[in-house]
């Protein structure tokens, strides 16, 4: 990873919309049971959540997130998400459809943590990507699929290499603020 942001056009933003990983489709009351029951099963080294609702959720149900990527947009609305004060916090600031050289430093340092969260000003939609390439192998990386449920992507090393040829491509269309 160079020292510089990427920023993604909208025809490279919707190639990112496929989910990156296993959708389980469904609210929450239907997908923190099944990914817990994942958890449980699989016993993964650190688990990744990206989003106020799937990090909130996954907190409530439970499960013990290791990093949660947090953009506060839903607690604009009220929404206070039960995030425990001893975890370490990053703030960051990612524009929207970008993956700032900030927030991935940031995502980086948080995942030597034991517990943390990286609020970020601005979006954080396209920050599991950067989650997904730092984490360790078999960590899962949970985020929301909008209106539809959530998606699961385990670390792999399959799947990091082609999540890393896929920015690379995109990297060398976009044009380059300099």
């Amino acid at each position: 990873m160079g020292n510089e942001s990427i920023r993604f056009s909208t025809s490279q933003l919707s190639r990112l919309k496929t989910p990156l990983g296993h959708l389980i489709p469904g609210q929450p009351s239907q997908t923190m049971p099944r990914l817990k029951e994942l958890v449980e099963r699989t016993h993964p080294p650190k688990i990744i959540t990206v989003g106020d609702v799937v990090s909130t959720e996954a907190q409530v149900a439970g499960i013990p997130v290791s990093l949660a990527i947090i953009d506060g947009k839903t607690m604009r609305h009220g929404y206070a998400p039960p995030i425990s004060k001893t975890r370490v916090t990053f703030h960051v600031v990612n524009p929207a459809g970008t993956i700032s050289q900030e927030s991935w430093q940031a995502i980086k340092n948080a995942l030597k943590q034991e517990a943390a969260t990286v609020i970020v000003e601005g979006e954080e939609d396209l920050l599991a990507i950067p989650a997904i390439l730092e984490a360790q192998l078999n960590a899962l990386i949970v985020y929301g699929q909008p209106s539809q449920g959530i998606v699961i992507v385990e670390a792999t090393s399959q799947r990091k290499t082609k999540l890393a040829k896929l920015l690379d491509e995109i990297r060398r269309q976009s044009p380059q603020a300099g």
